[in-house]
């Protein structure tokens, strides 16, 4: 911004000392501009970054769920192909189902023959060839062994493990024929399409100006040239530096860095957007006051989003650096 600032003014004075000559370029008139126009830039500068703060460390967070074998067992199937949208429902692994259904197929057995032994008790009972105590024990495995088969179906169901949103996978290292268990870590990564949030932080120092509701622009770098219109929706004042975990420790008392808060925006048109997670760009914030000087904000705002069309951290050979 500073550089597009300077090279306005030095057009500027191209058209008064060359073009025009409204002024005779002496020593003495070059150092008076020189200083003029360093001052008022900086004024300028100062005047729009506190009325309307910008931020070029905005990002989009997307929730990350990781993914987990709910149960033990090898995997049989990973039906998913990674950055593919999916359904919420849709499989996203399989682990072999055969030994939880042939639980189930045991429990079962020895369910109907327990209501069996049980129908056989209360008519001994009824002709009172039997004891009441007989029938409450036939009564209690009939109950157990009708909690083992829920337990037993619910574990059949999760050998599936299905997305728990509308979303996609990140990522996907899972092959068929790994055993996994509840006790293993993650495996997969699902991404959930249906939340978002897009946020910047900004200094402390302005943070007082920003209000909910105050008018935002956003660019972001994967859309060179467009500008979006958002609002701002909550400021995320509490930070990491001034936490207080409970850990039998005294409070820190060493210097701390002066931490960022995040400002989250609401899009007022997000269509057509891909929005993915970790995606930045910026954000300028337009607060109350100071409005003679939001239309230079607004320029230096679109000059900021029309150079991302030029990339500067490329090598002759067309590699990205690092």
């Amino acid at each position: 911004m500073i550089l597009a600032m300077m090279v306005v003014y030095v057009f500027a004075l191209h058209l008064v000392f060359n073009v025009f000559k409204w002024v005779q370029p002496s020593t003495r008139n070059k150092i008076y501009v020189t200083v003029i126009g360093l001052f008022g830039i900086y004024c300028v500068l100062l005047v729009i970054n506190v009325f309307q703060p910008m931020s070029t460390d905005l990002r989009v967070f997307r929730y990350a769920t990781p993914i987990s074998a709910p149960v033990s067992g090898p995997v049989t199937e990973v039906p998913v192909t990674a950055h593919i949208p999916l359904k919420k429902g849709d499989v996203l692994f399989q682990i072999d189902p055969e030994p939880y259904q042939a639980q189930i197929d045991r429990i079962s057995a020895n369910l109907k023959l327990s209501r069996l032994n049980l129908g056989r008790a209360k008519q001994l009972r009824e002709k009172n060839l039997g004891t009441q105590l007989e029938v409450d024990l036939k009564t209690a495995e009939v109950d157990r062994l009708t909690a083992e088969l829920v337990i037993a179906q619910y574990n059949l169901s999760e050998t599936t493990v299905r997305a728990p949103a509308d979303g996609h996978v990140s990522d996907i290292a899972l092959q068929p024929g790994q055993v996994l268990g509840p006790g293993s870590p993650p495996v997969l990564t699902f991404i959930n399409d249906e939340k978002y949030e897009i946020a910047a932080t900004y200094r402390q120092e302005v943070i007082n100006r920003i209000k909910p509701g105050d008018e935002v622009e956003i660019a972001l770098d994967t859309y060179p040239g467009r500008t979006l219109s958002a609002t701002v929706e909550t400021i995320y004042r509490d930070i990491p530096q001034g936490q207080v975990v409970p850990s039998g420790q005294l409070v820190e008392t060493a210097r701390a860095p002066h931490g960022f808060i995040f400002v989250a925006f609401e899009l007022a048109e997000d269509e057509g957007l891909t929005l993915a997670a970790g995606e930045a760009g910026a954000a300028t914030v337009y607060t109350e006051g100071g409005d003679t000087w939001a239309p230079v904000r607004r320029v230096f705002f679109r000059w900021y989003t029309w150079m991302n069309y030029i990339i500067t951290d490329m090598d002759i050979r067309g590699l990205r650096q690092g």
